[in-house]
């Protein structure tokens, strides 16, 4: 069986009843890298940075960088 389902233009992994344009059931794993990739409008960026310990960040559509904090 494909795990990927795509139901009504709605795309699932791990789920055969998506809930959203891209439901995931499971963890979702991010390979680290040093910064963002290039910025696009309208678009944002999630990306695990390569630092130590690794650091969860977004990246806006205008470039700015802000760090995800777990307190």
């Amino acid at each position: 069986a494909s795990k990927f389902n795509f139901l009504n233009g709605k795309v699932g992994i791990g789920t055969t009843a998506p809930v959203t344009k891209l439901t995931v059931e499971g963890t979702m794993t991010l390979k680290e890298q040093a910064s963002a990739d290039s910025d696009t409008a309208a678009y944002g960026q999630l990306w695990v940075k390569n630092d130590t310990p690794n650091t969860l960040w977004f990246t806006d559509d205008a470039g700015t960088d802000h760090q995800i904090a777990f307190v």
